[in-house]
């Protein structure tokens, strides 16, 4: 807004401009606007006054209230709201990468391996062979089982259940090599499959193949026998001439000590055998015997 409002003078001119109402009201109304303008600088004075006074500026610092007055002042953290408890909860640069801190990325924007977990990369090597020098992460097949190789290690056969792996449970088994004939009728007979068992808490498995060479039929069975005690009996009754069946049998054996238990089979008549193989096995191994010791 104009501060004092503008004047518009009347020419007067001596004897000739006439002094009326007109002009006299023109003078009047220019005056009073002039006294509100007047008027109105003076309480704008005032407010001016009434504000505090800017003290001089100092470079680098900010402006703010300290015991009712304005000074120059650098901004400490407790000049803004949350950031102290902000600053205390981020995560130090000097915890990148290091132990109980966090891992830091690569160009790539990955955790470089080094701050992973140690890990084995696994290759496919095919069969066991004796001969072959193995390194750390080698998978080899023996026997039908998959095994990983922990070490460099050569010439050591995998054996299921280890304790040199670790498992800590013993492994026992016996395959009859060649075929065993029933004593007589009615007699049990030992099939020279046997393991050697130590003091403990055993399962004990084993499938029997008995081939009926008689004239007639035969009732057969099979168990195990510890020199005392008998066990885990399965049986068949007539099997006719030129026959074949594999008899499953299996006991929870308990050993106080060391014991030697043995596969035996029975026949009701003679040339009856314990098969060491088959049609569907023909190799050694119709016949065996398992043990795991469990306690």
């Amino acid at each position: 807004m104009t501060l004092v409002p503008n004047y518009v003078p009347i020419d007067w001119v001596d004897n000739v401009t006439p002094v009326d109402e007109a002009k006299m009201d023109h003078l009047e109304t220019n005056i009073d606007q002039h006294a509100d303008a007047i008027n109105a600088l003076d309480t704008r004075l005032a407010a001016e006054e009434a504000m505090p006074d800017i003290p001089t500026v100092v470079n680098g610092q900010w402006l703010k209230g300290s015991g009712g007055a304005m000074v120059w002042s650098a901004i400490a953290q407790s000049d803004v709201t949350g950031l102290s408890t902000a600053l205390a909860a981020k995560e130090a640069t000097a915890n990148k990468g290091v132990a109980n801190g966090y891992a830091s990325l690569d160009s790539g924007g990955k955790v470089p391996s080094a701050q992973l977990p140690v890990s084995i990369d696994l290759r496919w090597a095919g069969a066991y062979a004796g001969a072959t020098a193995y390194k750390e992460g080698d998978v080899v097949i023996y026997n039908g089982v998959s095994y990983i190789a922990l070490r460099p290690t050569t010439g050591e056969t995998p054996v299921p259940w280890s304790a040199g792996a670790g498992a800590g449970i013993t492994y026992l088994s016996s395959t009859l090599a060649s075929d065993v004939a029933v004593s007589g009728s009615t007699t049990w007979t030992d099939t020279t499959v046997q393991l050697a068992l130590t003091a403990g808490t055993w399962l004990v498995f084993a499938s029997l193949l008995i081939g009926n060479t008689s004239a007639g039929a035969s009732n057969v069975a099979a168990r195990f026998f510890d020199g005392t005690t008998a066990g885990g009996t399965g049986e068949v009754y007539g099997i006719a001439a030129s026959q074949s069946v594999a008899l499953p049998v299996m006991a929870n054996y308990v050993a106080s000590g060391a014991v030697t238990l043995k596969l035996q089979h029975y026949a009701s008549r003679a040339n009856v055998l314990a098969k060491a193989a088959g049609v569907l096995q023909p190799t050694p191994g119709a016949t065996s015997m398992h043990a795991i010791k469990v306690a």
